[in-house]
């Protein structure tokens, strides 16, 4: 594969779905750091970028990969259904399992797991509260928007003004849920089990590296594709003859 030094991480894994994959093999941030060169992502990562991509195309040709939704050529009300149904869904049960395996590991071990809660609280409830606000506003306007388009029309003027504005406001939520990510890998040191781990502690820290992977795949959906795509589809708005709405 033909490495292209002006494309971001991001466009990438949007482009290519089985470079994720490989990017969370070299712990190359691809969802929240998605706007990065990838030569420099790969750089920060301590891994060359021609091995990187090479891998990533070797990635594709597997018939697993193949298989994959193009979700930059489907529909954004498919995009964003998938993700009410697959992420948004799945974390209503996953938050409150954890938060179940936690508290039963206070009860075993004490204080050693409560910097873990700590964290693991937060990030519950920024997650919660994100969902909320893109359930009510922004993911019904994406869909306004996108059937006004594909009637012929222009795009419905929303309360919030620019869909830049909601859109700005779910990339920094997601900033937030990237470091709390970060902090539990670091306060797990990467998830490393002890040699007694109980059947509890097990559970917790399988379930929380499950947490990771989804919502790294989650937030890459939002922001490498759903809020482009958004944020392309009023700029085309904006610029047709006759009105200056934006």
């Amino acid at each position: 594969m033909t490495l292209n030094t002006e494309k971001t991480v991001g466009e990438i894994a949007a482009e290519y779905p089985a470079a994720a994959r490989v990017f969370e093999k070299h712990h190359i941030d691809y969802c929240c750091g998605g706007k990065h060169p990838v030569v420099e992502a790969c750089r920060v990562a301590g891994v060359r970028a021609e091995d990187v991509m090479t891998e990533v195309e070797t990635a594709g040709q597997t018939a697993l990969a193949q298989q994959a939704p193009d979700w930059n050529a489907a529909p954004l009300s498919e995009v964003v259904q998938h993700i009410l149904d697959k992420h948004h869904a799945w974390l209503r049960e996953e938050l409150p399992l954890i938060g179940q395996l936690l508290k039963r590991m206070l009860e075993l071990h004490g204080v050693r797991f409560l910097p873990l809660q700590r964290v693991f609280t937060h990030l519950r409830n920024e997650l919660e509260s994100h969902m909320r606000k893109e359930e009510k506003f922004l993911f019904p306007s994406i869909l306004r928007m996108e059937q006004a388009v594909a009637a012929g029309g222009r795009i419905p003027k929303s309360p919030f003004g620019s869909v830049r504005h909601p859109i700005l406001m779910m990339e920094q939520d997601h900033d937030v849920v990237s470091r709390d990510l970060d902090e539990i890998r670091d306060i797990t040191y990467g998830y490393d089990l002890p040699e007694d781990a109980c059947m509890s502690f097990r559970a917790l820290y399988r379930e929380l590296q499950a947490l990771e992977a989804d919502l790294h795949t989650h937030m890459h959906l939002e922001n490498n594709i759903v809020f482009p795509r958004t944020a392309r589809l009023e700029r085309e708005d904006c610029v047709l003859p006759g009105e200056e709405r934006c």
